[in-house]
């Protein structure tokens, strides 16, 4: 267990624009551990931050025990700075608030929805149905179409690739080769990553979630309280709507 250890503490660095100085930062640990160059460990860390998996260095990514924890610990930071983060600047701003009963208001009236529970439950499905269909399905097909010509891919291999990178699941194993296919894969995922994140944070602001968090006791104070409603949304609701979908 001596595969650098002495290389797992975590970076004291700030965060600068674009995270360029500190992901250089961290790429000297994978660099370390593996054995590999610098550049391989700055495109490792690049990939686990902007979750482009095309980054990833061709020398095999990390190998060691000692590498993977470290890169296990980037991949944790990166979910919450890339999703985490961003959905609370979101939530926070008064105009996403503004913008999530405007939408929910629009719905409900066109659909002629009333106030109850089930009305706000048809809404939340058509807005993030609308959501998907309006946002996402432009989004990978204009990137998908674009990286599928840049790789002489199919469409349907670049449109499930983009797909895969902006809900963080790889649906395609598709490695894009060119400069320009590599390029156009990291900013589908950048930009990618912030509209998923938008689309979360504008579905948690729409009044089911509040309606939800009501009924089951989410509001209410008390450890007690707070460990009830955590086992009746996570072990009990959502284990239903999995087993539904």
């Amino acid at each position: 267990m001596q595969i650098c250890m002495m290389y797992l503490s975590p970076p004291s660095v700030h965060l600068p624009p674009f995270w360029s100085r500190y992901r250089a930062g961290l790429a000297r640990r994978p660099q370390r551990c593996q054995g590999f160059c610098y550049g391989d460990g700055f495109m490792t860390i690049l990939s686990f931050m902007s979750h482009t998996a095309s980054l990833m260095p061709e020398s095999g990514g990390v190998l060691s025990v000692g590498g993977r924890l470290f890169t296990m610990l980037v991949s944790f930071y990166a979910l919450a700075v890339a999703i985490g983060w961003v959905v609370g600047v979101f939530i926070m701003m008064p105009i996403f608030d503004s913008g999530a009963k405007w939408f929910s208001n629009s719905a409900r009236r066109y659909l002629r929805l009333n106030d109850s529970f089930i009305g706000h439950l048809l809404n939340f499905v058509v807005v993030m149905t609308l959501f998907v269909l309006v946002v996402f399905t432009p989004l990978c097909a204009a990137f998908g179409g674009l990286l599928a010509i840049a790789e002489g891919a199919p469409f349907e291999d670049g449109f499930l690739h983009v797909g895969g990178n902006v809900v963080v699941i790889a649906l395609y194993d598709m490695k894009p080769k060119s400069a320009g296919g590599i390029l156009l894969d990291f900013i589908s995922s950048v930009i990618g990553l912030g509209t998923f994140s938008f689309v979360v944070a504008l579905i948690g602001a729409l009044p089911f979630s509040d309606r939800c968090t009501d009924l089951l006791g989410g509001k209410r104070e008390g450890v007690l309280a707070s460990v009830k409603f955590f086992f009746l949304f996570f072990m009990i609701i959502m284990t239903v709507v999995c087993a539904a979908l």
